[in-house]
């Protein structure tokens, strides 16, 4: 049953009645039941609109150009996507986003002309902005002038109002989302993740976060029970500081790394990309984006006050201008608390680099102690002898040296835990990817390496039983003695490798060259020299690793609509971390270095640079506020979980899918 035809007011529905429930039996329809549609391709005809060229595609829903057969008008015809609409969660959604639409009525908000099911196939029938959007737009253009920017948002305020209004939380407004039709006029659309501002329509559990990283308010990340309006006004925020620098107000690698920095850092300043922003536009993006949102404007009018006398040059009224940089007080500053996570700041955080005076002092201390030994020998004296080990010998950590066909093996026990590492002979590699391998990141070049002396790695990830016995706890979300710890840091992970010099094992994280070197195990290839990749490591399913394709080019989007797939299978037996070593070992005799969990490297970096281009040795960096994590896990597709693909996460997260194994040099 279709909600409106004729193009006039759309049924109203009181807010405090939608419930997931109340949705679907207010519209008279409901997901389809059955799975024969998944093969097919819509129809020509849906519902009496006849579809005429596709205007876009997301990982829910296709949006088709189309035209009325009897009224002539033109629309733009939403379709849930078949491999989608038997969950009966998207297709909730779905429902949702026409009831929400059908809720406000304002030239800011993209209208809703009908909604329905045909055939098995849910639709949707909208205004056709036959413009752009400000996604689109920033993309030909760079950045916008202020004017420009200030426009669009006195609009969007507008449209938020509505929004506001109607009792309604958008959740997801960012540039992509915000159309222009021809005549210049902003409309907010796509209300997929709207809802109630009461919550009675609530189909996410508190402590689930819904939206777009880059444009989420911090307690939308956090997953609170009482998100309002407050958050929108975030959003249109971060929109504005975008459209103005040209970039989003928090970058990172994954939606991890920006979710954290949404979380912990101050809003940032535009005027690191446009010296010439005027002061006030400054201080109302500082205000919209406020870290606590008693502090932000409270209501889209505040907002539109501010913007318009922002356009007309006069005094703000709900904030001053800002001459300096944006910074907040320490008090701002907001604990991470994504479900799943741990996340600590201030003492814990990665040391960048050495003071230089202590790097003076450490060079004075050395030329002293040269001296000192020069003494000594010409007093016929000496500290100790110096020994050179066979490669041999077995280590003085090993019970039992061993040798099979991937090379040589030592076997230790550490505090009543067995453990077996493999050797890693010295040797040269090619570290990094070529252009044209699927997947490779453009800080990924090609490079010789060096690696001068051989090195013992752990078979494996470390056992949850293994760091239990080291560290006296064990943190991870699923429990088993025979699968891999996660939940720990680099710094934890640190600590454990503290913990066994303790033990007179001089255990380290690998330096990224060395875990990469021993990954490839002699192959130049994007995997290991086995049969096929999912036989080396835990990676995603097949449908799993579609749905990464298929938004591909959006990392952030892509990781977005994974985490989607996976919360609607989270008791599937099939997903999740596996036991460690029952897949086949690489040529060295390493298990897992293609997936499972990612594993924490010794580096650290700064997100973006590429490697040098000439051959090195033994290389290792040391500077960046990242730290390194390789090997992909169970969720990842194929492409990301190759030999040299690489990532950085803050030192002090802590990840269910996270963990580590050592080396000994």
């Amino acid at each position: 049953m279709p909600i409106s035809v004729d193009g006039n007011a759309p049924t109203q529905i009181s807010p405090s009645v939608m419930s997931a429930a109340t949705v679907t039996v207010q519209a008279g329809i409901s997901p389809p039941q059955n799975n024969n549609h998944k093969a097919r391709q819509p129809p020509e005809i849906i519902a009496g609109y006849r579809r005429l060229r596709v205007l876009g595609a997301g990982g829910m829903a296709q949006v088709f150009e189309a035209e009325h057969t009897t009224l002539g008008r033109r629309v733009a015809l939403k379709l849930l996507k078949p491999a989608v609409a038997d969950s009966a969660d998207f297709s909730l959604r779905f429902i949702r986003e026409s009831h929400a639409m059908a809720q406000v009525k304002h030239d800011n908000v993209v209208a809703i002309y009908d909604a329905g099911e045909f055939d098995g196939f849910m639709y949707m029938a909208l205004e056709l902005v036959t413009g752009s959007d400000l996604h689109k737009i920033l993309k030909r253009r760079g950045r916008l002038p202020v004017d420009d920017a200030v426009g669009y948002m006195i609009g969007c305020a507008k449209g938020l109002s509505a929004i506001h209004a109607a009792g309604l939380v958008h959740r997801d407004i960012k540039p992509a989302n915000i159309f222009v039709d021809r005549d210049g006029q902003p409309k907010i659309g796509d209300l997929g993740l709207a809802r109630a501002a009461d919550g009675e329509d609530r189909m996410t559990m508190t402590g689930t976060s819904w939206g777009t990283p880059s444009y989420m308010s911090p307690e939308q990340i956090k997953g609170v029970a009482d998100l309002d309006i407050r958050a929108d006004i975030y959003s249109l925020g971060a929109t504005l500081y975008t459209l103005l620098a040209g970039v989003e107000p928090y970058v990172g690698e994954t939606s991890y790394v920006i979710t954290h920095k949404v979380l912990t850092e101050p809003p940032p300043d535009p005027r690191t990309h446009d010296k010439t922003l005027p002061s006030t536009v400054v201080a109302v993006i500082a205000k919209a984006m406020a870290k606590e949102r008693e502090n932000r404007y409270q209501t889209p009018q505040e907002f539109l006050e501010d913007l318009e006398r922002l356009r007309g040059g006069q005094r703000l009224l709900h904030t001053v201008p800002i001459a300096a940089s944006l910074e907040t007080s320490r008090a701002e500053i907001i604990a991470a608390s994504l479900p799943g996570t741990r996340v600590t700041t201030g003492a814990n955080k990665r040391p960048h680099s050495v003071d230089p005076f202590v790097l003076k002092v450490i060079s004075m201390l050395v030329v002293v102690g040269v001296l000192v030994g020069v003494w000594y020998s010409m007093q016929g004296m000496s500290f100790g002898t110096t020994q050179t080990k066979d490669l041999n010998e077995t280590p003085t950590w090993a019970t039992l040296v061993t040798y099979d066909a991937q090379g040589k093996s030592a076997d230790a026990n550490i505090l009543g835990v067995p453990v077996r590492l493999r050797f890693c002979a010295p040797g040269s590699f090619n570290m990094g990817s070529p252009a044209n391998e699927a997947g490779r990141q453009a800080f990924e070049n090609t490079h010789q390496v060096t690696l001068d002396k051989g090195f013992w790695m752990l078979a494996t990830e470390v056992s949850q039983p293994l760091y239990q016995a080291v560290m006296g706890q064990n943190p991870s979300s699923r429990v088993g003695d025979n699968l891999p710890v996660e939940g720990v840091s680099w710094h934890e992970a640190q600590q454990f490798c503290a913990k066994l010099k303790g033990l007179g094992i001089t255990a380290q994280l690998p330096t990224e060259a060395q875990w990469e070197y021993a990954c490839r195990a002699g192959s130049d290839g994007p995997f290991s020299a086995q049969p096929t990749p999912n036989k080396q490591g835990w990676m995603a399913p097949p449908e799993l690793a579609t749905i990464w394709r298929e938004a591909a080019n959006d990392p952030v989007e892509a990781e977005a609509a994974a985490m989607r797939w996976i919360s609607q299978r989270v008791g599937d037996g099939e997903l999740g971390i596996k036991p460690i070593a029952t897949l086949t070992p690489n040529q060295f005799g390493l298990s897992d270095m293609h997936g499972n969990i990612l594993e924490w490297c010794r580096d650290a970096w700064d997100g973006q640079a590429s490697y040098v281009s000439d051959p090195i040795s033994n290389p290792e960096n040391t500077t960046g506020g990242l730290s390194i994590v390789r090997g992909g896990c169970w969720f990842y597709p194929p492409e990301r979980c190759r030999a040299a693909q690489r990532q950085g996460l803050p030192a002090d997260a802590a990840l269910n899918y996270v963990g580590f194994r050592f080396v000994v040099e």
